[in-house]
């Protein structure tokens, strides 16, 4: 303004740059709310995905065979068992990443930081999910 004041900008190329910065502005808050959008859809899934875990022993047993092989195919794209009796497993997407004790400490190392910080906010709920997920032990 103080430019255009000082007849260094005239008004036309002022009126232009405001019509530019508006449209970025505008395609900015679009992106944030795809953003948000899509991180609520990712979040909705983790807690389902985490829900369903911290209950499984209980839908296992309860559940009939055809619901048992379901439960299976939803968990786990292969299981080993080995020779002398060891199973490994290869899970499905989410519940690898869920049940991978590296990324569990990780995940458990990270929130401990991020609320020394007052970066975080985790309930004890989440981190008690994130201490016990592990399919191949779980029967």
């Amino acid at each position: 303004m103080q430019a255009h004041y000082a007849g260094a900008v005239p008004i036309d190329l002022l009126k232009q740059e405001q019509d530019r910065i508006a449209d970025q502005i505008g395609d900015i808050q679009h992106r944030i709310e795809a953003h948000h959008d899509e991180y609520a859809s990712a979040r909705a899934n983790l807690d389902d995905s985490l829900g369903l875990l911290a209950n499984i022993v209980s839908v296992y047993e309860r559940a009939d065979d055809a619901n048992r092989r379901l439960c299976n195919q939803a968990f786990f794209h292969r299981i080993f068992i080995e020779e002398d009796g060891d199973v490994r497993v290869e899970y499905e997407r989410p519940f690898g990443s869920l049940c991978d004790t590296e990324e569990q400490m990780n995940a458990l190392n990270w929130s401990a930081e991020a609320k020394k910080k007052g970066e975080a906010q985790t309930g004890q709920r989440v981190e008690t999910l994130v201490e016990g997920l592990n399919l191949s032990h779980l029967g």
